[in-house]
């Protein structure tokens, strides 16, 4: 694991954020959730933590980025 400095809210703070890279796959009682609720459930992270992530563009869906509300899909 490694760490990337991301800004946090305060433009004042720099928080080192543990990174690895995940691939999970969204269930058919998933579907239809908000991104950042789906990663929370499915990690040991806060959802605080993961909207951190996602805002700092760390997190891809289908190799897009995409925003913490986006609902996410069945495949």
């Amino acid at each position: 694991m490694r760490t990337v400095p991301a800004r946090s809210c305060h433009p004042q703070f720099i928080t080192d954020l543990p990174v690895s890279s995940q691939r999970f796959e969204v269930s058919a009682t998933q579907a239809g959730q908000r991104l950042d609720r789906v990663l929370a459930s499915l990690t040991s992270a806060t959802r605080s933590h993961v909207k951190l992530l996602i805002d700092h563009e760390r997190v891809r869906v289908a190799g897009k980025i995409q925003k913490a509300g986006y609902l996410v899909h069945a495949h």
